[in-house]
């Protein structure tokens, strides 16, 4: 990572200050399957939709689109995701594969806020034509 953010800037390779961590390998979430309760709150934290699964049912990860960001650790409630090192076949999705899941998660997200604020709307509206007891 070092080596490429150093090529794409033009600059020489520095080593990796030690006070800001060290270099580790690509990882990728991997979900336990007898651990996974099917809540589907790793769900809306995975910004590049790579986590597949509804409420209930079981969830999987789809490597391929997972960067590693690692946000779906902290919304799992029984820590059933963990990280493991990226298969050496398919390589972490670039930056413009990560943008464009990322703004289709955001447009998804923004859609599904607007329906549940139309939604409560509505629920509003008909609560206050019932008749008063």
């Amino acid at each position: 990572m070092i080596a490429a953010l150093a090529a794409l800037l033009g600059r020489n390779e520095l080593p990796l200050d030690p006070s800001c961590g060290s270099e580790q390998p690509a990882t990728v979430a991997f979900i336990e399957p007898g651990a996974c309760i099917g809540c589907a709150r790793c769900l809306p934290a995975c910004p590049v939709d790579a986590i597949l699964g509804a409420q209930h049912f079981l969830h999987t990860v789809l490597a391929r689109e997972c960067n590693g960001c690692e946000l779906c650790l902290a919304a799992c409630p029984v820590d059933c995701i963990v990280m493991l090192p990226r298969a050496r076949g398919p390589s972490a999705p670039d930056a413009p594969a990560n943008r464009a899941r990322f703004e289709g998660h955001r447009a998804r997200a923004a859609r599904a806020a607007r329906e549940r604020e139309l939604l409560l709307g509505e629920r509003k509206r008909a609560a206050q034509l019932l008749p008063q007891q």
